[in-house]
Order: C-alpha cells, then sequence, then structure tokens
C-alpha cells in the first residue's frame, strides 16, 4: 500500500499550490503529481509515498479518509476576505472565487475536523512561520521526511507553468497578501450582500474577536462585478456533485483494491 497526501483548502486562493510547491521542494517524496490532480487518479507501487492538491476535491476527503488507510489530507484554511480579493492570471481583471464556494468548501472541512489524518494549515501561518508549519507537518505524518526548510524553498522549488502563473511567479515567502482585503473593501461589501455576513465564520475561525470589522463596511459602495466562478450554483448541479462524490469515492476505493492496496 503507498502513502498519499492530498492538499486540499477552503476555496482556490488559499495557498494550495504555495504548500504543495513548498512541500515538493523541501520534503521527500518518490512521485509527484502535476498541477490540480484529482485524489484518486494517482498510482504507485507498495511503500512508496506520494504527493497531489487539488483545492476543491475538499468535498470528497471526508468519505476517503473514513475509507482509504494511509491517505492524509492538508487543508489549507484562509481568510475568506482574502480568499475572494485574490486574483488570478487565467481570470484577467475578474476577481477568482466568491463567498458561497468558501463556505461550501469549509462546511466539508469541518466533517473532518477532528480526523487523526486531517491536518489544518493555516495560509497566514504558512506565509508567517513556515518553518513552524513543516514542524507541525512532521510530527502530524510520521513518515514525512524533509529536505529542506520551507522559508528555503524558493532556493529549491522548480515550478510548471501553471504552478508560476497561479503563484505569480516565484519569490521568497512574504505575508504582504495577507489582510489585503482591506484595500478591496467594495469587493467585501458586494460578496456579503450577495452571501450574506460571515462574521460568526471569522470568529469561529479566530480571524476577528467580535462582528466589530463591519464597521469599516459603513458607507462602501459594493462592487457587483461577477466572479470567474459563478456566485449562484443551481439544484441541478448540486445533485451531481453530491453523486459525483458518491462515484470517485467508489472508483478510488475499487481501483486500490483492485491493485492490491486496500
Amino acid at each position: 500500500m503507498y502513502k498519499q497526501i492530498h492538499i486540499v483548502g477552503c476555496s482556490p486562493r488559499s495557498g494550495t499550490t504555495l504548500l504543495y510547491e513548498m512541500m515538493s521542494a523541501c520534503c521527500h517524496f518518490d512521485k509527484l503529481y502535476g498541477h490540480e490532480t484529482r485524489f484518486n487518479r494517482t498510482h504507485a507501487r507498495s511503500g512508496q509515498t506520494l504527493l497531489t492538491k487539488r483545492p476543491k476535491d475538499t468535498q470528497f476527503m471526508p468519505r476517503v479518509l473514513a475509507s482509504v488507510p494511509e491517505f492524509w489530507v492538508i487543508y489549507c484554511l484562509r481568510d475568506p476576505r482574502d480568499v475572494v480579493v485574490s486574483k488570478h492570471r487565467i481570470a484577467g481583471d475578474k476577481y477568482y472565487s466568491n463567498l458561497r464556494l468558501w463556505r461550501e468548501q469549509h462546511a466539508f472541512a469541518q466533517q473532518m475536523q477532528h480526523h487523526a489524518r486531517c491536518i489544518t494549515v493555516r495560509y497566514e501561518d504558512l506565509v508567517g512561520d513556515p518553518n513552524a508549519v513543516q514542524e507541525d507537518l512532521q510530527k502530524s505524518i510520521p513518515w514525512l521526511t524533509s529536505l529542506h526548510r520551507f522559508t528555503d524553498y524558493h532556493q529549491h522549488a522548480k515550478l510548471s507553468v501553471q504552478s508560476e502563473r497561479a503563484m505569480h511567479g516565484l519569490r521568497s515567502i512574504n505575508t504582504d497578501s495577507v489582510g489585503r482585503w482591506r484595500d478591496n473593501l467594495p469587493r467585501i461589501v458586494g460578496q456579503i450582500e450577495r452571501h450574506g455576513d460571515i462574521s460568526d465564520l471569522l470568529i469561529e475561525c479566530g480571524y476577528e474577536p467580535d462582528s466589530a470589522w463591519l464597521n469599516q463596511l459603513e458607507g462602501i459602495v459594493p462592487d457587483r462585478s461577477p466572479s470567474r466562478y459563478p456566485d449562484r450554483k443551481g439544484v441541478w448541479n448540486k445533485l451531481r456533485q453530491n453523486t459525483n462524490i458518491a462515484l470517485k469515492v467508489w472508483a478510488y476505493r475499487f481501483s486500490r483494491w483492485h491493485r492490491g492496496q486496500l
């Protein structure tokens, strides 16, 4: 049976690419799968270790953890306000994600937050004290072996075209993107107008002590421009999503059983 770490997130733009590149450059793995590889599209020999990442696979992880041994999940959590103001080069001037998607992904993550093989990494900690995050991962995943310190990852990483585009290039770690939502208040107002107050979630996740932060939004004209990901999801899409969860988990379990890995 091989050992797999799969990185997922609260949303696109949550730091999954950065963490993947840091781990692939600074930790030992027998196999590294490319950018945005689904958790069930992997293959390795018994005893090997591999690393994958896809932020939107969060929805599948509670069932996979319950069904597949030697499978670890790293959940990247980021302040939803910074998520929804973050942009990706492939989306041009559009904001990339939205509060709807963040809420949905985080709800799935809450289902596995107490599982022994699920580790939550906060983006703010990753860029603020990367070596401490690395130490925590090693404590939580007993077979994980470090080759370099996370703070030095940019000296060893070899980014794919997709990763370089998502990260806006290779550079040393910094905290410049933390709290950037304060420079994009119209976007925050527009997202709350569409998706509702997020103060309870911010308090629950430790990003705010109370709802007083909303005072910063008073008198701000909302930016209602669309995100790259749709702000609304229809009933049919929700049904299809739930069906896909069952099918993908079943297919993953069957494929590993067929290869003698379960």
